[in-house]
């Protein structure tokens, strides 16, 4: 499902949340690991992700961060199970 962030997204700065997000993808990365032995995913995945970041507008070019969940972007494509919170990717 696409979700088109709106127009004049802000940027998610609560900390609570960001330490909410930060924590469910690391569950989710070291479970991956466990279970599958995967955590990175490939060169191809990468970029296709950041490449798609790069045409949401919820996505700051500057900081190369996500507005939605305030992830930054360089790290986040990376993790194999890694979601986009407008689930283009």
């Amino acid at each position: 499902m696409n979700v088109e962030p709106a127009q004049e997204t802000k940027m998610e700065n609560n900390p609570v949340r960001l330490l909410f997000n930060l924590t469910g993808t690391t569950a989710a990365v070291i479970k991956k690991a466990i279970v599958d032995g995967v955590v990175v995913a490939d060169d191809k995945v990468i970029e296709q992700r950041i490449n798609l970041c790069y045409t949401c507008s919820a996505f700051e070019k500057e900081q190369v961060r996500c507005k939605l969940c305030g992830c930054f972007m360089k790290t986040k494509v990376r993790f194999e199970v890694s979601k986009c919170p407008a689930g283009k990717w």
